[in-house]
C-alpha cells in the first residue's frame, strides 16, 4: 500500500512540474518560482526516477489502486502464465454466475462475492432467490 502512495506522489509531482513549466514559469530562467520550486522538484523527481521504474516493473499498479496488491505479471514468464490462468478461471466463474442468474430468473442480479477464506460465493436477494428456486 505504501508503494502505491509513493508511486502516486511521484506521478502527482510529475504533473505539477509539467503544469508549472507550461503555465507559471514562462517569464524567464531566473523566475523565483522556477528557482525556488520547479528546479528542486525536478531534482527530486530525478532522484525518484529509478524507484518509480522499479515500482511499475514489480507491482501491478492498476490492481494495487484497487487494493489488490500483486506482483506485476510481466515480471516473469511464470507469473504471466499464472495470471493468464487466473483470468481464464475468472471468466469461467463469470459465465457460471450468469448461468445461475438466468436459471433463477431473478429481477435483481446475482453477484459473485470474494469471501475471506479465498473462495467465492454467489449472493442474491433472499426474496429473489426463493422465488427463483420455486420456479425451478
Amino acid at each position: 500500500m505504501d508503494c502505491v502512495k509513493v508511486y502516486n506522489m511521484i506521478h502527482t509531482l510529475e504533473s505539477l512540474v509539467s503544469y508549472l513549466n507550461e503555465n507559471v514559469t514562462q517569464e524567464g530562467e531566473e523566475h523565483p518560482m522556477r528557482v525556488q520550486v520547479v528546479d528542486p522538484l525536478v531534482e527530486t523527481l530525478e532522484e525518484f526516477a529509478k524507484l518509480k521504474s522499479m515500482l511499475t516493473e514489480c507491482i501491478d499498479i492498476g490492481k494495487a489502486k484497487q487494493n489488490d496488491y500483486i506482483i506485476n505479471p510481466d515480471f516473469s514468464p511464470e507469473l504471466k502464465e499464472i495470471s493468464l490462468k487466473q483470468n481464464q478461471v475468472k471468466t469461467k466463474m463469470e459465465r457460471l454466475r450468469q448461468a445461475v442468474e438466468n436459471d433463477l430468473a431473478t429481477n435483481k442480479p446475482v453477484t459473485l462475492v470474494d469471501s475471506n477464506m479465498h473462495t467465492f460465493i454467489f449472493e442474491v436477494d433472499k426474496k429473489e432467490g426463493d422465488a427463483g428456486m420455486r420456479k425451478s
